[in-house]
This record gives structure tokens, sequence and C-alpha cells, in this order.
């Protein structure tokens, strides 16, 4: 099969990684669970430039059904003094409180100084999973991401009891499929994952999970987060989730990050930002909807003013656009009975940027 990289490109990756995992190594450590709790915990790494799509993520786990979760453990890429200078954790409480057993997790000055120099979504992503395994209490942990949004009610116990029946310490939706990997790697996918919290910090460090390009099979690969440490140790299984289940675009997070810290990035073909603004709206900020649609009602070709930047999404097929439409209407629908007006026109207007493309470089704001 084809090379991930090319020999002297695949060197250099390893080198910055290196240096990256150097720097990270020290910020997170754990200890063993002897005695852990029965149940699972929810853990989901939550921006604080995206908090309202947190609000909308929680209100699709108040329909859950979920006898056997413990706790939410909502990690935010903040220390605890700017979470209460923002007012993060009062509304939350207030609004899911009730319904929901939430735990607040934050970085500290040192973790916030280093992971916010490196301002890569893996980086974020490695630091607030690590950070609730370390506190999570319980047998087993769900990885929920932030833009997943759960429609079948009953996802999050039937994750949990197919785990623990089956006696295995990871189940992931499918097998992972890039960077060099292959399906027949049987390596499972991080989102929507349920772990084994005594194996893991029992068995692995904290920088264990943490990307890694090396060989494997004889081939030069990346392993994404949580990746190597199955080929380490432990047993998985393969638990799908069906496409009528959950809206989720992949790599929405990443790409807002890279939007907002790269002064020349331009979404890919999966470009899944778009999808911020009804989250937000979703989640109960309809402002940053409204101004988004304007924005797409006043573009041109393919210029779009998006999160303070003029963004080029020359890149973004009729086809994609069309998919996010339709995730977007299942999950309005599966919420509000239907989809309504305003989120219609959104991706209305959505999809005519994609239909007359007209290709033009980011320009900074």
């Amino acid at each position: 099969m084809q090379q991930y990289r090319s020999g002297p490109k695949f060197l250099m990756t390893r080198m910055r990684f290196a240096g990256m995992r150097a720097a990270i190594r020290p910020l997170v450590n754990w200890t063993r669970l002897s005695a852990p709790k029965t149940g699972y915990s929810v853990i989901i790494g939550c921006s604080v430039d995206l908090r309202p799509i947190l609000c909308a993520n929680l209100q699709m786990l108040v329909r859950q059904r979920r006898p056997n979760l413990d706790r939410v453990m909502c990690v935010f890429n903040c220390t605890p003094d700017e979470a209460a200078r923002l007012g993060i954790e009062a509304p939350l409480r207030e609004r899911f409180g009730n319904d929901l057993p939430l735990q607040f997790v934050y970085y500290t000055p040192l973790q916030d100084r280093i992971i916010g120099a490196f301002n890569w979504g893996w980086t974020y992503s490695w630091m607030n999973w690590s950070l609730a395994l370390a506190e999570c209490p319980t047998q087993y942990a769900l990885i929920h991401d932030l833009d997943a949004m759960l429609v079948r009610p009953t996802l999050l116990e039937e994750r949990f009891v197919a785990t623990r029946d089956a006696g295995v310490q990871f189940c992931g939706t499918n097998h992972y499929h890039c960077n060099g990997l292959v399906p027949a790697d049987e390596l499972l996918t991080t989102f929507e994952m349920v772990v084994d919290v005594p194996f893991l910090r029992e068995r692995f460090r904290p920088i264990d999970l943490f990307n890694l390009p090396t060989t494997f099979k004889g081939r030069r690969v990346e392993f994404d987060t949580l990746l190597w440490a199955q080929t380490v140790a432990g047993k998985g299984l393969k638990l799908p989730i069906d496409v009528r289940d959950m809206v989720h675009p992949s790599q929405m997070i990443c790409q807002f990050v890279a939007v907002r810290g790269r002064a020349a990035y331009t979404p890919p073909a999966n470009n899944n930002v778009l999808m911020i603004p009804y989250f937000m709206e979703l989640g109960g900020d309809a402002r940053v909807l409204v101004e988004h649609q304007q924005a797409l009602d006043e573009s041109h070709g393919a210029s779009v003013r998006c999160f303070g930047r003029s963004l080029d999404f020359s890149n973004l097929s009729l086809q994609h656009a069309q998919w996010l439409t339709e995730q977007g209407h299942r999950l309005d629908a599966a919420v509000h009975g239907a989809v309504r007006p305003t989120v219609r026109r959104y991706f209305d207007a959505l999809q005519r940027i994609a239909a007359h493309p007209t290709p033009l470089r980011l320009r900074a704001a």
C-alpha cells in the first residue's frame, strides 16, 4: 500500500512530534484506580470559544436514558480563574444541573500556557481526555465529542452495557483508516469510544495516549489519540452507530481551531465549520446563526465572512453542503418536531455558496 509520507517528510514529522511530546509529557499524571465505582462517566472536551455548543450537547444528553451514568465531566481549555471571569459554570448548572450530574475540570496556568502555545486540536483533545481520565472514579468512561449530538435516546447505555458484557477495554464505532493505518489493523476510532479506566491508568501513562508517528507492520504511520495503546494491550469491540442516530460533523472543532489560529488556513473539502452557527443556535445563541446567514447571503463567490475572517469556501462541494443540510435538518426535527424556518434558511444559503463557488484565497480580516 502507499506509504503515509515520504521518508524525509516522515522524519521531520517524527522530530516535530518528539519535541511536542517532550513539552506536554509532564503536564498530566495519574495513579491507579484500585476501587472504581460501577457504571460510567461521560467525558466532554469543551472549547471556551464554543461553549454554546456544550448547551446543545447537554440538551441531547438530557434526552438519553442513563441509569448507569455516574457523571458528565466537562473539561474546559481554560483556568478556573478564567472560567469564573467568563461565568461558565453557573448558567450550565442552572439549566442542566437538576437533570445531569455535572463536574467541571479546568487547566492549570502552566497547562493552559503550554497547550495554548501549540494551539492544535489534538493537543487540546489529549489534554482534555487525560485530565478527565485522571479524575474519573468509574470503571468505564465514554469519550463524547463536543460536536456529537446523540439522537437515539438509548445510545449511551447500549455502548456501556456492550462494553461491560463483552469484557473489552475499548469499544469504538469503526476501524481507523487514515495516516497509513487501514481497517484490517482493527484499531478503533476514538469518538464515542468507551474505555476501561482502571486498565488505562494501570497500563499506560497519559503521554502514551498521544499521537505518535512511527512504523507499524512495516509501514510509516501516525497513530491518532488512543490508537497506539490499542496495539500494546487490551481487547476492542466495534459497535457502529447508525447515521440516523447521531449527528456528528467530524473534525469540526479542529477546523475551528485552525480557522482561529492559522492566518493562511483554507477549510478542506470536508468543511464542517459552518455547522458551528447552527449548533450554537441549538444551544441558545441565535445571534451567531443570524450573523452567518447574513454573511452567506452577502458573500461574493466563495468568500464568506466567518468567525471574524473572510474565508475561502471554494473547496466546499455541493454534495458536502447537502450532507451538512441533511444533518442539520435531522437534528432540528428530532429536537423541535420539524425543521424551523430560520434553520432552513441558513442551510439554503449554505448550499447556494457551494453551488456557485469562485476560488479565492483566504485573507485576514
